[in-house]
């Protein structure tokens, strides 16, 4: 992360930045090119003081409050010699200020430390720039810049002879005297002194190293220099030295003798020498008089410590220089002959030999291996390889020049070239491919062997330093091959095999196998060889000859370290005891395995030669090391190189010989074994682990000696074996697997108990070691978790408490059954890492951790500060590993657990770093301005975006990240934002956290959008505070203002005027947006669409979807909307919106790119359409939500005339626009490019089984399919929620493009389909198919999105807009809107013939919805008779195309339905047929038309195709596998009710078969058992909806006998709810907490009662069927005698009057069927029933006729029955009953009303014959209706209810009388035949006792006056009231006929007193001379009933 600020940077930042290489080329070049001038005159760059600086500063701090900063600043420049000016510029940097308060002593210590920083870091800076030319590395992105600024550098010789001189001036320096009388200061000093001159030695180094070729002059010149300062050792201030001094000038010591030796180029005189003539100044070799005053010099140094390489390598130039001219004398002239003669020795040994004479005087090679083990040559040092590049030319020189095998101290040469070649890579190269083929140069090699094996350690540790990199190692392991040992055997055989050659040879015909004595080795000699025979007896002794290789000789010594004991005698003895031998060889083993993966196989393939069996010979060497490694560990002093090298060498073998090395893991005590069930807690994996020798050397060993090689070589074998088993394609071998994995297990526990939690505590030598541990177990940790599929197993429970203990037992239940089996799983392994960091671990664990994470910037700072890059780069790994393992947890956390709110997350809140007294979330959220690793940045941000999705999971509880983000971190954050020149990756993660913040913390994301920092008060939660001083303040004002208006009276019109203007210019800055806010990064993206859209694509999507978050959570962010609104968004939105785009038109093929990844041609364009689908469905939603909000609230009247009057003109405009041209048209044509169908991705998976059968294609999916099910529903994706996914599949991360579904890197890297720069072939079609699948899948799953935010945008619209959004030019909205229903529907059709499903499903629910708009448009219209309307046959059209869309794929199987995941296409597209009959019918009753036959043949072919669907559906129910919804089953059924109640031509011979294929009705009842059974305890939804498709089954004759044979009356009275009613226990209403609420178990118990009522109707014939009813009644006796009674005090329910009319329909049926002219007579429970219902009846009349005491006693339990009785609209009292009694309810009512009506019974069927006659002359019938034709208004449509149900019972009791009474039988027979059993009433006037006439006279009353009321009140309901008026003429003329025939039998009856009759009389002939004035009664019949009543009159006198 780059900073973009205009402040100067220092020369610290600008070298970290270079060091960084996380920035671009463009980014850094205009920085270091502004300090170029400093850098070419380098230290001269810091000026000394000046009086004219002195005066500047002067003025500058002239109003300083604070005038030490004057002194301490002067005083620091007196110290420094420096600039005043650039002290002050340190003082600013320091962050001090002018008025700061400081401590003079303390700034000044201050701005020295800094001052030398600065020299320092330029130094550095110089180092780095030369270094970054040679560094030819990937990760170099500044090699051309820093050719391009050495070029400037080296223009002339100035900037080298500034880096002489300033390289002398400092050398001979001394310590100043402001420095000199402070010891601290003196010492700082000299450490900056030593430091310069080590630097600038480098930077001379790097110069004539990289560069430029020494000139002889300047060798000259150099020389005498480095004379002068005694190469380094003169230095005038070594009183001063301390230890880091000390190593310092050591450094340059060293470094001086480097250069010297550099400068020689000793190179040009190694091979062939061309000497130009006459002689040049380019080259020292070419400048004859050069060399001789070069020599002189060199000859006059006296002897010191470190001048013997100065000697030696002049020695050699000298020698090599003299071969040349004794070789060339004859044709020498000039300087030439002069330099030879020089040359020539005169009475001594030759010149150079008097040199190499003095070298070895000074122990030169001593020196040499004492500085190559010292700081120089350090792999800290950035530049050794630079260093030995010189020295292994110059120890090269040697060789050529000297025969080395004559110097005396040769091992010490040798050992200096072991410390030169080690772990240099180029070197050793260079050495085998070069050096090692001439002679001279390999001398030190060859003589090294020669000297093998008497001096065995020697060479193995030289070819040990040669075996560095793999062809290195490759060299050195077949070097050894080519080794001679000599081996004599002594084999005892006979001689038949073999051919004698003379007395004493013979010679090996066959091979001989030879074992050894533990029968291990079997040696093999190869045919042909020669033997000397020994005995020429039998048994034959033969001596055969034969030499081995070394390798085997190695194996021979390590068998034999292995019989033989080991006994140290003392330390001088260790060197030859056979434990370092064996060291010495598995170290060179390990370097050649480690270094080369071939390495092994030919060794291996080597040793063949020598054994019978390969299998054998691989066991026998993997075993010889895993015995060293065991016998190793249980040493009392354990070598600890011995036992790293073991280690090394196994996992150099694991990958191709597993099976020995994880036996032998598994067999072995090394690694301490846990137990299985330990996995639970760490405390019991302490308690239940047995302790390994792993343990006992960390504690006993390296704990003490602070170095880890055994733990870190641990670690790379736990890394190698994960490594393999993931890799590992299939399980060959089951019980090697589990061995593995319970290897692993323990490895794991181990690293979570032992190490882990306290590795940070441990001791260490080097920190480096500190951080590759931490690394490798969190690298372990992550690669385990990696492959979890946390998705897999979410938890549903709530309580945080049972979720954890769920967690745990689940844990646990693993364990155990595997136990039981005896394996562990990888799963396992995950959930004890789970376990231990997430949920049971404690503080003790997650510290390690949370101080990685806590680490800060500050620290790795330091380490770049100190030049330690390697350092700094490990913690950077390291943090960004912690990062990675925390964020994955979290993860885990949240999607599995949501309500368990883990102690890593609460540490993480609560965690406070005290070195600095900083959060941990502080610390987390400052990394994000990290400017040396945009890694570690986005680490660290997406790990805070995960920690704040946590946070919305915490309920109440939720932490807010305002208290953690302070005032200058928030400004860091939107600097960043706004800044272009950061990083992609570091924007991306930004905007996306801040999606996150918006979500989640509405205050900081309110700080941070707005930019308003310091309005709030950051880290603290007191803004109510703020706001309070605010109030307080204004009110001082306002105080203020009084009291100047009170002496200012004439002034206030000024004031006013004054503060208008300034509430207005406040007004306007608050509509501003600020310029440092988030808003104002989204509104530059916003202007700048066009280049971010071709650039930034990614970070335009994660804008947009802030934006559509911020209109999503508008109440929270409503001010901020409305700054948004003002910067004219609108018309930025309105230019991307369906933009055209660019389509994939390249051949679709793979490659391998650059970076070794599988990359497609259609890679990045695909992404590219997939966000352009994606961006335009956040606009649409943006616009849609937008709409909502303005329109929400807005007043009817407003609606009305325009709609868009409360939105911007923008925004009015767009819409205007959209309307008028019809853009969701056009939109909706060019949405989709794409088609898909499943089968595409079925056959994926079919080829790759046929392929790669032992792996499932899943296992390389981005998703976790747990059921492991295929989805059709692979592209769904919802926008809100990346992450969710409908059916069985979940996308962990949305990747659009090569990896949206499978992972294709990860397949190709197990199986190799496409190798480096090699496209695809025929082999590798497969992984082209998945490609290609994944890129279609991409762009339908974006088109899908953009599909449902369309489908949202049509909506809203749609909603809010009404009318107007359809109102195109003339034409009508319906128009408009059917229309565009037709589109849309054709379009679903279409998907649904590409196989679409998804998107076809979305279609389908926007018709549904559109459909309903439309029939709530139709039924406010008039009758649709224009040409120009709606035709019927576009109707009937748009029903077929429905029922088209539905066959295309109808074959619905109990699987299918079952699992699926189309089915909510289905049920909506019912749900829209279903619609679309009842608007079809609307309009049909509106032109008052018939319905189409075609229409008719339509659904004839509908109905087969649901039952089809609804068969399997039940049957799934039925099998409780069912896995939708109950709506579900509620649309299906609808339809199906819809299409047999209707006149659709669907009569019970079309239906019945079709249902009885299907067996629904079966199927019904079982369901109907089945949900009972399953949801007694719950809301019975599915019965309810069940009965009511019996119930319409039950209406038609065919129907209700299919429903008898099938048991529906046994099915009904034997069910789990039978019980309940027949003790009579169901209530109507039920408690639900403080209220009531209607039972559904009682509404059920009415459907029952209604279908047992219609079925007996259709049935009333079949006595066996009346006999099951009879038998239903008995068995609810109880229930059906307790819903009579109404007590006079008890409140009156509308479920109790319900469950009244559904019994006493069914009590009529019953009583009708059972009659006295069936041959059935009445059975018992009717009489009960009668008995009942005649108390019943009395109370109801008293009801009906006060209707204040109803209103009192009418009480609504119910939320529907309250809300209807506080309702004024009698509407809604017709909904109520609709919902609450169907329609078949009510034409079942009528149609029995009719079928019993009293005109059945008169002789003439003149049917209403009087019904039209005018009756207004009549008087009333009855004299009580005089007092009661008035009757107040009932108040609420809840009553009104009460009282049509009231009515309804009143007419089925009124039927039921009729029956019992016999009526029919009274008025046909003869008074003689009639029974006193028929009477029924009490013969009596007296209503308050037994049901008497006087009821039933109240009850013609209370006709009149009810006739009356509804009659009047038509208009309002007509159809409601019409059915009551119905009603009440039944009830009329059924009480009137009751009563005569009752008053006839009275008038006969012989048991009744005279006077009784006589009163009876009275009132019967008052009676009958009335009229009836009620509209629709057949006054003929009443006539008839007036003379039956007059011939009985006559019997009493």
């Amino acid at each position: 992360m780059l900073k973009s600020d205009s402040k100067k940077r220092t020369n610290q930042n600008i070298f970290e930045l270079f060091e960084s290489l996380n920035h671009t080329q463009k980014q850094i070049e205009p920085i270091i090119l502004g300090i170029l001038d400093d850098l070419k005159i380098v230290l001269d760059s810091f000026k000394p003081k000046s009086k004219e600086s002195k005066g500047k500063l002067e003025t500058i701090l002239k109003t300083a409050k604070n005038k030490n900063v004057q002194t301490a600043i002067l005083k620091a420049s007196d110290i420094l010699e420096l600039d005043e000016l650039k002290c002050y510029e340190y003082y600013q940097e320091l962050g001090y200020t002018q008025n700061s308060e400081i401590s003079i002593d303390i700034v000044i210590d201050d701005i020295i430390s800094h001052y030398f920083q600065e020299r320092t870091s330029l130094l550095n800076l110089i180092i780095a720039i030369f270094q970054s030319i040679e560094d030819e590395s990937e990760s170099n992105i500044h090699q051309e810049l820093a050719k391009k600024v050495v070029d400037q550098l080296l223009k002339d010789d100035k900037f080298i002879n500034n880096i002489l001189s300033q390289y002398h001036k400092v050398a001979l320096s001394s310590i100043p005297d402001s420095f000199a009388s402070n010891w601290n200061k003196s010492t700082l000093w000299v450490k900056q002194n030593l430091i310069e001159q080590k630097c600038l030695l480098k930077i001379l180094f790097l110069i004539y190293y990289s560069r430029v070729m020494c000139s002889p002059k300047q060798v000259i010149k150099i020389t005498n220099i480095l004379i002068e300062t005694k190469f380094g050792l003169k230095q005038n201030n070594q009183a001063k030295f301390d230890k880091k001094s000390l190593e310092l000038s050591n450094y340059v010591s060293h470094l001086a003798i480097i250069l010297f030796i550099e400068i020689l180029h000793l190179e040009t005189v190694l091979d062939d020498i061309i000497l130009p003539s006459p002689p040049v100044e380019t080259h020292l070799f070419s400048s004859p008089h050069h060399i001789i005053e070069l020599h002189n010099i060199i000859q006059e140094i006296n002897y010191q410590n470190n001048v013997g390489p100065i000697f030696i390598a002049w020695a050699a130039f000298l020698s090599r220089i003299s071969q040349y001219l004794d070789e060339q004398q004859s044709s020498l002239e000039g300087e030439y002959e002069e330099l030879a003669n020089f040359l020539k020795p005169r009475n001594g040994p030759e010149v150079a030999v008097i040199q190499a004479i003095r070298a070895r005087q000074c122990d030169v090679f001593q020196y040499l291996l004492h500085s190559l083990k010292g700081p120089c040559y350090a792999e800290s040092e950035d530049i050794s390889i630079g260093y030995k590049s010189v020295l292994k030319g110059f120890f090269t020189i040697i060789m050529v020049g000297f025969e080395i095998q004559n110097i005396s101290d040769f091992d010490t040469f040798v050992e200096c070239t072991i410390e030169l070649y080690d772990k240099q890579v180029e070197l050793c190269n260079q050495f085998w491919s070069e050096d090692y083929y001439h002679e001279e140069r390999r001398s030190f090699l060859d003589i090294t062997r020669a000297r093998f094996p008497a001096q065995f350690n020697l060479f193995i540790r030289l070819l040990n330093s040669l075996a560095s990199g793999p062809k290195a190692s490759m060299a050195v392991f077949q070097y050894l091959c080519e080794v001679p040992t000599f081996t004599n055997i002594i084999d005892n055989s006979r001689l038949d095999n073999y051919v004698i050659n003379g007395q004493t040879y013979v010679t090996k015909k066959d091979q001989v196998v030879i074992p050894d004595s533990n029968d291990n080795w079997k040696f093999v000699i190869p045919g042909e060889t020669m033997g000397r025979l020994v005995s020429n007896s039998a048994p034959y002794i033969i001596q055969w000859q034969y030499n081995y290789s070394a390798w085997h000789f190695f194996f021979c010594i390590i068998e034999n370290f292995l019989q033989m004991p080991i006994i140290y005698d003392n330390e001088t003895n260790l060197e030859q005891s056979k434990i370092i031998t064996v060291t010495l060889i598995l170290q060179l083993l390990k370097t050649i395995l480690t270094e080369c993966k071939e390495a092994g196989s030919e060794l291996i393939y080597h040793f063949s030669e020598f054994t019978r069996t390969k299998s054998l010979l691989k066991t026998e060497i993997i075993g010889q090391i895993i015995r060293v490694l065991n016998r190793s560990v249980t040493l009392d002093n354990p070598p600890e190189d011995l036992i790293t090298s073991c280690v090394y060498c196994l996992k150099a073998f694991l990958p191709n010989h597993s099976h020995e090395i994880w036996t032998f893991l598994h067999q072995s005590t090394i690694i301490p074994r846990f137990s299985f069930n330990a996995i639970d807690g760490v405390n019991k994996i302490r308690s239940q682990s047995t302790n390994g020798g792993l343990q006992r050397l960390l504690q006993s060993k390296e704990m003490t000696d602070g170095k880890y090689p055994i733990t870190l070589a641990f670690l790379d074998l736990i890394t190698t074996a994960i490594s393999e088993i993931q890799q590992q394609t299939q399980t060959t071998d089951s019980e090697l697997y589990n061995i593995k994995l319970e290897v692993l297990y323990w490895s794991i526990s181990y690293l979570q108990s032992d190490i882990f939690p306290c590795y940070d505590t441990w001791r260490y030598v080097n920190n480096m070691e500190k951080f590759k541990i931490g690394l490798q177990i969190l690298h372990i940790f992550n690669t385990i978790l990696e492959k979890s599929p946390f998705y897999a197993s979410k938890s549903d429970n709530k309580d945080s408490a049972t979720s954890k203990h769920s967690f745990l037992t689940k844990i646990d239940s693993i364990q155990n059954n595997n136990e039981i089996k005896g394996n562990i799983t990888f799963k396992m392994l995950q959930n004890s890492i789970i376990n231990t960091f997430l949920l049971n671990g404690t503080l003790y664990h997650l510290t390690p951790l949370l101080n990685v994470i806590g680490t800060g910037q500050e620290t790795i700072k330091s380490f770049y500060l100190k030049n330690q890059i390697k350092e700094a780069q490990e913690l950077e790994k390291l943090i960004i590993s912690s990062f990675k393992f925390v964020k994955y947890l979290i993860q885990y956390r949240r999607h599995c657990y949501p309500s368990v709110i883990s102690f890593l997350e609460q540490a993480l809140l609560d965690k406070i770093v005290y070195k600095n007294d900083a959060e941990l979330i502080t610390i987390i959220a400052s990394y994000a301005n990290y400017e040396y690793n945009v890694h570690l940045c986005t680490n660290a941000i997406n790990t805070l975006n995960e920690l704040c999705i946590s946070t919305a999971q915490w309920g109440k509880n939720r932490p807010s990240f305002v208290g953690y983000f302070t005032s200058t971190l928030c400004r860091q954050y939107i600097d960043i934002m706004l800044d272009d020149k950061q990083s992609d990756d570091l924007h991306i993660a930004l905007w996306t956290l801040m999606i996150s913040i918006i979500q989640i913390q509405h205050g900081l994301a309110k700080i941070l959008l707005t930019g308003n920092i310091d309005r709030f008060k950051i880290g603290s939660n007191t803004v109510k505070d703020i706001e309070e001083e605010n109030k307080e303040n204004k009110d001082k004002d306002k105080v203020k203002e009084k009291e100047d208006n009170k002496d200012n009276i004439n002034k206030d019109n000024n004031i006013l005027a004054i503060k208008s203007k300034e509430k207005s210019k406040s007004l306007n800055k608050k509509d501003d947006i600020n310029k440092n806010s988030i808003l104002s990064a989204i509104i530059k993206a916003l202007d700048n669409n066009e280049q971010y859209y071709n650039t930034k694509l990614d970070i335009m999507l994660l804008i947009y979807k802030l934006l559509d978050l911020l209109w999503q959570n508008a109440l929270n962010y409503y001010a901020i909307l409305e700054k948004l609104r003002k910067q004219d968004i609108w018309t930025k939105f309105s230019n991307l919106i369906f933009k055209p785009y660019k389509e994939n038109s390249e051949e679709f093929s793979l490659s391998i790119d650059s970076n070794g990844q599988l990359v497609s041609t259609w890679n990045d364009t695909t992404k590219f359409i997939a966000y352009h689908y994606i961006i335009n469905s956040y606009i649409l939603r943006i616009l849609a939500m937008e709409l909502h909000l303005c329109l929400n609230h807005q007043t009817q009247i407003n609606k009305e005339n325009d709609p868009l009057s409360n939105t911007s003109n923008n925004f009015k405009d767009l819409f205007n626009k959209i309307i008028k041209n019809q853009s969701y048209k056009m939109w909706l044509e060019s949405l989709f490019t794409l088609s898909f169908d499943k089968n595409q991705l079925l056959r994926v998976y079919d080829e790759w089984k046929l392929a790669c059968p032992s792996i499932d294609l899943d296992s390389f999916s981005v998703v976790d399919n747990s059921s492991g099910n295929v989805s059709d529903n692979t592209m769904t994706m919802s926008i809100d929620n990346p992450t969710a996914i409908s059916g069985s599949l979940r996308f962990k991360k949305r990747e659009y493009g090569d990896r949206f579904l499978f992972d294709i890197h990860l397949i190709n890297s197990k199986f190799c389909f496409v190798n480096v720069n090699e496209k695809v072939n025929e082999q590798s079609n497969l992984l082209l198919r998945i490609c290609l699948l994944n890129h279609k899948l991409s762009l339908l799953d974006a088109q899908y999105n953009l599909l449902r935010s369309w489908k949202c945008f049509i909506e809203l619209s749609s909603a809010h807009l009404g009318n107007v959004f359809w109102t195109i030019s003339t034409k009508k909205p319906v128009i408009t809107l059917f229309d565009f229903i037709q589109i849309v529907a054709e379009k679903m059709k279409s998907y649904g013939q590409d196989k679409d499903y998804s998107s076809r499903s979305e279609l389908c629910f926007l018709l549904l919805f559109l459909m309903n708009k439309w029939k709530s448009m139709l039924e406010k219209e008039t009758t649709i008779i224009s040409q120009d309307d709606i035709k019927i046959e576009d109707v009937k059209s748009l029903l077929s195309l429905l029922i088209l869309s539905l066959q295309q794929n109808n074959s619905f199987t109990t699987y299918e339905f079952g699992q699926v995941i189309d089915r909510s296409y289905y049920i909506s597209l019912f749900s829209l047929i279903y619609f679309t009959l009842r608007s079809y019918k609307l309009i049909i009753k509106k032109n008052k038309l018939n319905i189409d036959c075609n229409l008719k043949s339509s659904c004839h072919t509908l109905f087969p195709i649901i039952c089809s669907f609804y068969g399997p559906m039940l049957r799934s129910l039925a099998e409780n596998n069912y896995q939708g919804d109950a709506n579900d089953v509620r649309v299906v059924s609808s339809l199906i009710t819809e299409l047999i109640h209707s006149n659709y031509g669907l009569n019970s011979s079309i239906w019945l078969p079709i249902v009885q294929r299907c067996n629904i009705i079966q199927l019904l009842l079982n369901v109907f058992c089945t949900s009972i059974s399953s949801s007694i305890n719950g809301d019975p939804v599915i019965t309810k909806t069940v009965l009511y498709v019996i119930q319409a089954f039950s209406n038609s004759a065919a129907g209700s006998e299919r429903l008898a044979l099938e048991g529906c009356i046994t099915i009904f009275t034997n069910n789990s709810l039978s019980p309940i009613i027949q003790k009579g226990n169901l209530e109507p209403y039920i408690v639900n907490g403080s209220e009531k609420k209607r039972n559904p178990w009682h509404q059920i118990w009415c459907l029952i009662n209604s279908i047992t009522t219609s079925m007996l109707t259709n049935l009333r014939h079949s006595q066996n069927f009346i006999r099951e009813v009879i038998g239903f009644m008995g068995i609810y006796e109880n229930q059906i005698i307790k819903s009579l009674q109404i007590s006079d005090n008890e409140p009156i329910t509308f479920g109790q009057l319900e469950e009244i009319v559904r019994i006493t329909e069914l009590g009529y049926q019953l009583g009708q069927c059972c009659n006295k002219d069936t041959n059935l007579n009445l059975p018992p429970i009717l009489y009960i029933f009668i008995s009942s219902s005649l108390d019943l009846f009395q109370n109801l009349i008293y009801l009906l006729q006060h209707t204040r005491i109803l209103t009192t006693r009418a009480v609504p339990f119910s939320n529907d029955e309250k809300e209807m009785n506080n309702a004024r609209d009698s509407s809604k009292s017709v909904k109520f009953i609709k919902e609450n009694s169907t329609n078949d309810d009510k034409n079942k009512s009528i149609s029995t009303s009719k079928s019993t009506s009293l005109t059945s019974l008169s002789k003439n069927d003149n049917d209403n014959s009087d019904s039209n006659k005018d009756d207004t002359g009549y008087k009333s019938i009855l004299k009580k209706s005089k007092n009661s034709n008035k009757r107040s208004t009932i108040s609420t449509p809840f009553i009104e209810n009460i009282e049509y149900l009231i009515i309804k019972a009143v007419r089925n009791l009124l039927a039921c009388f009729r029956v019992f009474s016999n009526a029919n039988f009274i008025l046909k027979e003869s008074y003689t035949q009639w029974n006193d059993n028929l009477s029924i009433l009490a013969p009596t006037m007296n209503t308050y006792g037994p049901c008497s006439f006087g009821t039933m006279l109240d009850c013609l009353s209370q006709c009149q006056v009810l006739y009356e009321y509804y009659n009047d009140n038509k208009s309002e309901t007509f159809e409601h009231n019409q059915e009551i008026i119905n009603d009440i003429l039944f009830i009329f003329e059924h009480t009137t006929l009751i009563l005569v025939t009752q008053i006839a039998l009275v008038l006969r009856s012989q048991n009744q007193s005279y006077q009784t009759k006589i009163e009876i009389k009275s009132e019967a002939n008052e009676l009958k001379n009335q009229k009836c004035k009620l509209k629709g009664i057949d006054q003929e019949f009443l006539k008839k009933l007036w003379e039956f009543l007059k011939v009985h009159e006559k019997s009493v006198n």
